[in-house]
């Protein structure tokens, strides 16, 4: 009985030590970068890097972003996992419907 008990104990302390690495796993986000002297001015001619950050980098990360002809910020999480998903000057948008039409894009 008491191998059986302390065998859970070890097992209880190794999963708990294990726990904050699982978490911060979970909190990570594909993150749109452009590093230092790698900003034109235009995302298409820029260099841009794809980091794995934490979620909660996001607003440091923000602060220091080039920004985009529409004043957004460049740098940003890609929708999609590649540099293609990263953010662009003047997105499409969906137009509200003239009276109760259906809505173009």
């Amino acid at each position: 009985m008491l191998k059986y008990f302390a065998l859970s104990a070890a097992l209880f302390m190794g999963a708990l030590a294990n726990a904050p690495t699982a978490r911060a796993q979970g909190n990570k986000v594909l993150w749109c970068h452009y590093p230092p002297g790698q900003w034109t001015g235009d995302p298409t001619t820029s260099k841009v890097l794809i980091l794995s950050i934490d979620a909660a980098a996001e607003p440091g990360h923000l602060g220091h972003s080039p920004l985009l002809s529409d004043g957004r910020k460049a740098e940003g999480i890609t929708s999609d996992g590649t540099t293609a998903g990263c953010p662009i000057a003047n997105p499409p948008t969906t137009n509200p419907p003239p009276s109760g039409g259906p809505q173009t894009q």
